[in-house]
């Protein structure tokens, strides 16, 4: 049995874009699904949620605040690199990005639905997903393996914060729960005095691109792109 963790969190921009309400949206077939959902969400979102998802069996709510995030004080004053999407790429949601382990940390912590092995999933996936098959295939996992699988785009290569690194999607990964806490511990050991010696707070994906190529962990790698692809990882013996 697989628990999806995800979150969603009210951002102090302007991020006309992306709503807030677009994020409810692209969610709401993913919770029609009858997936195992723990959603970690931002305190003041929770009567919106509630209008637009509602209560539901198969999801678990975690309500939180911006200040109950991990490392956030300490990154609050860390420059952000130079090569960004100025209105997107922000101080909170770099912190935010940067706080995917820490969830399914706290989900695994709780696992409200017994689960042996848990998914971190982006709220708003649903926006790269164009075959409706695709959320079948995640109702039909049937994952046995241990392991840490992530969804890679490009090979390993150098990496630097100055801009993003697409090594991995960032948007999903899956493992057994002994993984996940192995990967995360990796933050817990590593992310601040990294960031704080760059003196850049980067995205996820280049922090753990970064992991990987000094051998901080190893995870499974399969080669997908922003789409479809992403979701379908190799350890599903169900499909």
């Amino acid at each position: 049995m697989i628990t999806f963790v995800t979150a969603l969190f009210q951002f102090c921009e302007n991020r006309t874009y992306t709503t807030t309400l677009d994020y409810l949206r692209y969610f709401e077939p993913l919770a029609e699904s009858g997936l195992l959902f723990h959603v970690f969400l931002d305190e003041r979102l929770y009567d919106l949620y509630v209008e637009h998802i509602g209560i539901r069996d198969n999801i678990h709510l975690t309500l939180m605040k911006w200040q109950d995030l991990p490392f956030y004080a300490e990154c609050l004053d860390i420059p952000l690199p130079p090569i960004r999407n100025i209105d997107k790429d922000t101080t909170e949601f770099m912190i935010l990005m940067n706080s995917k382990t820490e969830f399914a940390k706290r989900a695994i912590e709780a696992n409200v639905f017994k689960s042996t092995h848990f998914a971190w999933i982006d709220f708003g996936i649903r926006k790269i997903i164009s075959n409706e098959a695709t959320i079948d295939y995640l109702k039909n996992y049937d994952i046995q393996e241990s392991g840490l699988y992530m969804p890679a785009i490009h090979l390993q290569s150098p990496v630097t914060f100055v801009a993003v690194c697409w090594r991995f999607c960032g948007g999903f990964f899956i493992g057994d729960s002994e993984s996940i806490l192995k990967f995360h511990s990796v933050y817990e050991q590593y992310f601040l005095d990294i960031v704080t010696y760059c003196n850049i707070l980067p995205w996820e994906v280049n922090m753990w691109a970064y992991f990987e190529q000094q051998g901080y962990f190893k995870p499974i790698v399969y080669y997908a792109d922003h789409n479809d692809s992403m979701l379908l990882a190799p350890c599903n013996s169900g499909i």
